[in-house]
């Protein structure tokens, strides 16, 4: 089953979440992949800009509009960019793995505000490193991560 759908099914309601709540929750689910695993599971492209998490979020949901097999809403406050309809994609190659971060995400996530997910994403270590970066390369970052909670 698609990543991104089993995510929106776990945090949306009804198959209806906002743009900027997907994106937040996908960049958690990147970085604790990373974090347990050393791999990024989207091909989403995060950076890092003016205080924010940005990516081509967007862009990789409508690449993924290939037929009816599911529906979603996405909104924003902006602007609504509609119902999407996918087609499943595969099933993922280490399911179990992806099972483990969702399960850990939607524990974390449970009874989280949208105020707290943010302040969940912005104490990242990606965002909060010495080194500032703009693109973030997740599985690099979290590589440099677990170097600096080694002990000495």
């Amino acid at each position: 089953m698609n990543e991104i759908k089993r995510i929106i099914d776990e945090f949306g309601n009804n198959q209806s979440i906002s743009l900027r709540k997907l994106e937040l929750i996908l960049y958690l689910y990147d970085w604790y992949s990373c974090l347990k695993n050393g791999v990024k599971r989207t091909d989403i492209e995060w950076e890092y800009e003016h205080g924010s998490i940005k990516s081509n979020l967007k862009d990789v949901l409508l690449r993924s509009c290939l037929g009816a097999q599911f529906t979603i809403r996405i909104y924003s406050e902006l602007s609504k960019l509609g119902t999407v309809s996918y087609v499943e994609l595969g099933t993922s190659e280490n399911t179990a793995e992806f099972d483990n971060v969702l399960y850990y995400l939607s524990q974390k996530l449970k009874h989280a505000l949208f105020n707290d997910i943010v302040h969940l994403v912005e104490s990242s270590y990606p965002l909060n490193s010495p080194t500032i970066y703009k693109k973030l390369n997740l599985p690099l970052l979290a590589s440099e991560f677990r170097e600096t909670i080694k002990p000495a």
